[in-house]
């Protein structure tokens, strides 16, 4: 693949990180309000982006094709 394959797929696989990493949270606040909605007040686990096996490995695909990007483009 070309320089320009790697970088837009290295952009994409770090953008769907942040969207999946951004849903999930959602999800969870939107969970937490129905809970505290019905008179329980359970405390909201924050993570990090690495305790999310889906967003971590598509951050890692991300740096990765960016860092052959960078590779390939030295290399012409």
């Amino acid at each position: 693949m070309e320089h320009k394959h790697h970088l837009l797929l290295g952009f994409a696989f770090i953008f769907m990180s942040g969207l999946v990493f951004t849903l999930e949270r959602l999800v969870v606040h939107i969970h937490w309000l129905g809970l505290t909605n019905t008179g329980t007040f359970p405390t909201v686990a924050e993570a990090t982006l690495l305790d999310h096996l889906v967003s971590a490995i598509f951050l890692l695909a991300g740096i990765t094709f960016l860092a052959t990007s960078v590779s390939r483009k030295d290399a012409n």
